[in-house]
């Protein structure tokens, strides 16, 4: 009997042992898969940040590449605003030193005589004149480099000066602007601008009609 009873004895002490070796097992077991979940979290939780930061320089690069492209089409468009400006500047300026009477002309006919005046001279019908900054031309004979005097005639300077009046060579105004024309020397030429498109060329005595021609 006591012997059955130490087998018994020793049986349960084999279980007992075996059981607390399968939960030491377990346990471990255990241990290891917490650490596998915690290594898989923190490599998830290392993956994200790198996908934020990777996400943050490209639209860090998208960003500088739009203020690139901004900064490029503002100096575009500062460059074309003054080119433009420059453009519009330089037309100006070239309008300043252009004159009603600049271009090329022909004397048609005669428009009238002073009191006193040698007489018209047909030879002189059909004469081409021209006039710019470097030079003027009335028929044969050229000045270069001229100077230009506008002065404003009234009827009663008319008939002082040239002992006639504006209606009597063509004129319907109260008044007419003389041109002179001279050149370093002291030579040149008298006419009287009448329109935009008429010119008075005055020599000895005598009107004549110009006409622009260009």
């Amino acid at each position: 009997m006591k012997r059955i009873q130490i087998i018994l004895s020793v049986a349960v002490m084999l279980i007992t042992l075996s059981g607390c070796g399968n939960q030491k097992v377990q346990s471990n077991d255990s241990t290891k898969d917490t650490a596998i979940t915690t290594d898989n979290q923190e490599n998830t939780t290392t993956d994200i940040k790198d996908n934020n930061v990777a996400a943050q320089k490209d639209s860090d690069n998208t960003n500088s590449n739009k203020k690139d492209s901004t900064n490029t089409n503002t100096n575009k468009t500062e460059k074309s605003t003054n080119n433009n400006t420059s453009s519009q500047n330089t037309s100006k300026e070239s309008n300043k030193d252009q004159k009603s009477f600049y271009g090329n002309w022909e004397l048609k006919k005669v428009a009238g005589y002073a009191k006193v005046s040698a007489g018209a001279d047909d030879s002189l019908i059909g004469e081409k004149m021209s006039f710019s900054s470097q030079v003027a031309t009335v028929g044969d004979v050229s000045y270069n480099n001229p100077k230009y005097t506008t002065t404003n005639q009234t009827q009663n300077t008319i008939v002082s000066d040239y002992h006639t009046n504006l209606s009597k060579i063509g004129v319907d105004t109260d008044s007419i602007t003389e041109l002179d024309i001279s050149n370093q020397n002291g030579e040149g030429a008298t006419l009287f601008i009448k329109d935009n498109d008429t010119l008075l060329y005055f020599v000895e005595g005598v009107f004549y009609e110009v006409k622009r021609i260009s």
